[in-house]
């Protein structure tokens, strides 16, 4: 899930350089886990988190330390300070050590990250342009092909300027404990956008799948009202997460890219009879999770953590990631769609 918006990978960056820039190595991963915590950290952050910038743990320590003298006052400390602290360790660590040092280290490593969020967005927004206008140039004499039933998907790619057609995907989606959330959206992604682009000679075609995810445990589309009312009622007061997975197939040549991406959504406590309302209006109907959040059920959603697009259907980077992957990256090997019949050559309908 390494394809997310440029925001959260710049500000796992910069969060990996101060953790990793505090010499108090055993409180480095408390620290980890207590920013990423206050600042709702997605998956994408924590990665960027782990920068190994542990090297410059000695260096870092020596200059944490003075600057914490300097702002203290004190002597800093000596070779032969250091050697004592080896046999008298609670009494130099107590005194001369742990405050200056704490201090140091705080300054000094806010002072060496700081810089590096901005740096790094504008690096990963000039990266992002880059891709995209490459992956246009490629698509500009390319069908593209929206495989999916759900007009909010459809709005989304217009908003974002794509000419593309729609068709339906035949197929029943499935929920597999086995294969776990991620993999289990990223099959149905793939089996929709095949089952489409067997119809066409010459497309690009894009699909994706969204599955809810509660204590481990996966939500598909409610198959009655009464299965709507259930999968409310345990999301009510919940914080659970929300994973949508985006298949482009080329099917011209049966090489397709998948990629998926996470959010987090906090959802306040939600009274039976407003439940039994909000079913009743059939706006459960087809969504995962039996709520959508563009629609009238973003009034039960108190915060998202994550990209608002996954949450929606589809997220932007991470389609915009897998369309250039697929029409720029080289494959390893030709591969070959399996035939079918009466291959449309106009709009293949919703």
């Amino acid at each position: 899930m390494a394809h997310a918006a440029p925001h959260p990978i710049a500000l796992g960056i910069a969060l990996g350089l101060f953790i990793g820039f505090t010499p108090t190595i055993p409180l480095q991963m408390p620290l980890a886990l207590i920013l990423a915590t206050i600042l709702g950290a997605n998956k994408v952050v924590a990665m960027a988190m782990t920068w190994p910038s542990f090297l410059a743990a000695v260096p870092v320590f020596w200059l944490g330390h003075y600057v914490g003298i300097q702002v203290l006052g004190g002597e800093p400390l000596t070779l032969s300070d250091l050697s004592e602290s080896l046999k008298h360790p609670l009494e130099v660590f107590g005194k001369d050590l742990f405050r200056p040092l704490m201090l140091g280290s705080v300054i000094v490593a806010f002072a060496l990250s700081a810089p590096w969020y901005p740096v790094s967005l504008w690096a990963l927004k000039a990266r992002r342009n880059r891709m995209l206008k490459k992956a246009n140039a490629k698509l500009a004499g390319c069908r593209l092909v929206l495989a999916t039933t759900s007009p909010r998907r459809a709005q989304l790619l217009r908003e974002w300027g794509y000419k593309f057609e729609i068709a339906e995907a035949h197929i029943h989606e499935t929920t597999n404990k086995r294969l776990g959330p991620v993999k289990t959206a990223k099959h149905n992604a793939f089996r929709k956008a095949l089952n489409v682009a067997r119809r066409y000679d010459d497309a690009i075609v894009i699909a994706a799948d969204t599955v809810v995810v509660l204590n481990k445990e996966m939500m598909g589309k409610p198959v009655n009202d009464a299965d709507a009312e259930r999968m409310l009622q345990d999301l009510s007061g919940t914080r659970h997460s929300v994973i949508t997975a985006v298949c482009a197939i080329d099917s011209r040549s049966g090489r397709k890219v998948l990629d998926s991406d996470e959010a987090f959504v906090r959802m306040r406590h939600l009274p039976h009879y407003e439940i039994k309302e909000y079913v009743k209006t059939g706006a459960a109907r087809g969504k995962a999770g039996a709520y959508a959040m563009q629609e009238t059920g973003d009034k039960f959603v108190t915060k998202v953590d994550g990209n608002l697009d996954t949450v929606v259907g589809l997220p932007r980077y991470v389609c915009e990631s897998v369309l250039y992957r697929l029409l720029t990256k080289p494959p390893r090997k030709r591969r070959t769609m399996p035939q079918a019949a009466n291959r449309p050559q106009g709009h293949a309908g919703r």
